[in-house]
């Protein structure tokens, strides 16, 4: 096969062009080869690097052309913005739905978005997203229904727990999207990582029925160290 040997200058604009592609896509020269199986021969990461740095001052046609197209084609990467979290934040506490919930909803699915990063976009543990990640948990939050009102069910007695703590969405989804970020369930939490150190009163059904039956309120104690031992659990997948 015949290689085509016409070069171009690599002037200002192509430049600009090449640094705003990576910087728009979040994706550097090694990354954007990688895996590809028509690579124009000769074409490597210390080619395109020499480009951006006008080290060189001219590329073969073809090399450039295929690097500008590849480049256009990967889905640019935004800020996560405060705006941004606030506006998920909100729609998550007025439909009621998970994060796993919202992602079941966008179809056709995306690769790669999981209900974890949509948790570490809120918690600002990831600060950038695919446009498109972001665009579709938006759409599909915004059409969401509110979530239909529960009937509280009152605590009826006494026990040691003097402090109580009134129990809403913002406390339901707390627990819901630590669950959800670290996928590692109630009583697997208490078992496995905890044992021997859960408080005494605190079991996975308890927890249980915090998320699912919606009561009027909750052992401060127990909810607030629920809470804490799930935060300081991993993430389930580190993958963007």
């Amino acid at each position: 096969m015949l290689i085509s040997m016409e070069r171009v200058s690599i002037t200002k604009d192509i430049v600009e062009e090449l640094k705003r592609l990576q910087m728009e896509s979040g994706v550097g020269p090694g990354a954007l080869l990688r895996g590809q199986k028509d690579v124009p021969k000769g074409l490597n990461s210390g080619t395109i690097f020499g480009w951006k740095r006008q080290t060189v001052k001219t590329a073969r046609r073809d090399q450039l052309e295929w690097v500008l197209k590849r480049w256009r084609e990967v889905t640019p990467v935004v800020s996560v913005t405060p705006e941004l979290i606030k506006e998920i934040e909100a729609q998550l506490r007025r439909t009621g739905i998970t994060p796993r919930a919202l992602i079941a909803r966008i179809d056709p699915p995306l690769d790669k978005l999981r209900p974890e990063l949509v948790t570490r976009w809120v918690k600002g543990t990831t600060k950038t997203a695919r446009q498109d990640h972001l665009d579709a948990v938006l759409d599909a939050l915004r059409v969401a229904p509110d979530a239909r009102p529960r009937e509280k069910r009152a605590y009826i007695g006494r026990d040691k727990f003097q402090r109580r703590l009134e129990f809403d969405d913002a406390l339901r989804i707390a627990l819901e999207v630590e669950r959800e970020r670290t996928g590692i369930q109630a009583s697997e939490m208490l078992k496995y990582f905890y044992r021997g150190k859960v408080p005494k009163g605190l079991n996975a059904g308890m927890i249980s029925a915090w998320i699912n039956n919606d009561p009027q309120t909750v052992p401060a104690e127990l909810y607030e160290w629920t809470v804490a031992a799930w935060r300081a659990l991993p993430d389930a997948d580190k993958d963007r």
